[in-house]
């Protein structure tokens, strides 16, 4: 997980690598936009929530807007704020809920698909195990049923 603010050129560069390896979230903003200022404190705790309780390979930027002509990605931004998914530089898609911090969570976990900490993976192991003690009742079951017979028919 990994975290950026682009308001330099040193930043752009970095991002620029980044977007390219691994699937991204990026606002782009504008400091002056009352938006953009509204957004700011939920998008502080949408990246305390990713870095506390998510993991995963992904990358959530803010991009400043004198900084737009220098990212190398697709960039059709008609307004601030602006936040799209990136994969490999492409746009995937497009933020168009509402702006809080557990909207965008959704939509980071729908469309990059990163899991919460400590969440199993496919669930392999318990079916197996699953499989397993069905196996043994069905085991001791018969056994009983078995021994039962034996006792009748002593009798």
């Amino acid at each position: 997980m990994n975290f950026l603010d682009v308001i330099d050129k040193p930043s752009c560069n970095t991002f620029n690598a980044l977007i390219m390896q691994k699937p991204t979230v990026v606002q782009f903003f504008s400091p002056g936009c009352g938006y953009c200022d509204q957004l700011k404190p939920e998008w502080n705790s949408l990246q305390e929530m990713l870095k506390k309780q998510y993991k995963g390979d992904m990358l959530l930027a803010r991009v400043h807007a004198d900084m737009i002509q220098n990212v190398e990605c697709d960039k059709d931004i008609e307004g601030f704020p602006t936040i799209y998914v990136l994969k490999k530089g492409k746009k995937k898609k497009e933020f168009g809920g509402d702006r809080n911090a557990q909207e965008l969570l959704k939509f980071i976990e729908k469309h990059i698909g990163i899991k919460k900490k400590g969440q199993k993976g496919s669930g392999r192991r318990r079916r197996r195990r699953r499989r397993k003690t069905k196996r043994k009742r069905r085991r001791t079951r018969k056994r009983r049923r078995k021994s039962r017979r034996i006792k009748r028919r002593r009798v």
